[in-house]
């Protein structure tokens, strides 16, 4: 049964190499616009390997070229998930992340490295700036309601494409972690139901142009 904010959703397409949905990148600004907080919010969330990263950079780009626009800057769980089996574990993180930059706070949260297995030293992230989080997990109800406007991400074709493109970005690394990473976010679809929460939703096709490069994303 289809939800008031699902029925109130925007949809969209998109493919890399192309622009952005211009009505898209305008409720975004509109919303950040609106913002009661001296730091906006977007919140980008979606399954593994549906694009969520690629669709930041390019919303990130496209916001800061707008006339009377911000400087926008990304942050999300990549930096801060506990290994593997840390999805869950992140949302706090990000949550209280979140709260603070929307309270004029400075952020603190400390980084996974991943070769080694541990955090590392705290890294601060300053209020003020204009902030898309984006990652796995990310969107949450709490987190939401900390957000100006939140967009999920889902892949055309479904988890097979998914599947393709992180094996194809992350290769043997991501390989024999796919299935662990795959039942969080299975899990957290029936806890969370993230998609219900979004106030855009993007089906994100094939790129017509090679895909961005970042760095390990999730």
């Amino acid at each position: 049964m289809m939800t008031n904010k699902q029925a109130e959703q925007r949809r969209f397409s998109w493919a890399p190499g192309q622009p952005l949905p211009a009505d898209l990148v305008k409720a975004t600004l509109t919303h950040a616009h609106a913002s009661a907080s001296e730091t906006p919010i977007i919140l980008v969330d979606g399954l593994s390997g549906a694009g969520k990263s690629t669709f930041a950079l390019a919303l990130r780009d496209a916001l800061n070229g707008m006339a009377g626009g911000y400087t926008w800057r990304i942050i999300g769980p990549d930096e801060w998930y506990r290994g593997w089996q840390g999805l869950a574990g992140a949302q706090s993180i990000t949550e209280t992340v979140m709260a603070d930059l929307r309270a004029g706070r400075i952020a603190t949260y400390r980084p996974w490295d991943w070769e080694a297995s541990t955090q590392r030293d705290p890294k601060q992230v300053l209020p003020g700036v204009p902030t898309i989080v984006e990652g796995c997990g990310a969107l949450t109800e709490r987190s939401c309601a900390l957000a100006d406007y939140v967009i999920w991400i889902e892949a055309e074709g479904g988890e097979p494409v998914r599947y393709d493109r992180a094996i194809t970005r992350d290769g043997d690394t991501y390989r024999p972690h796919w299935r662990t990473w795959a039942e969080q976010d299975d899990a957290r679809l029936l806890v969370d139901q993230p998609q219900e929460l979004a106030d855009a939703f993007v089906l994100r096709s094939e790129e017509h142009t090679s895909e961005l490069q970042s760095p390990r994303t999730i």
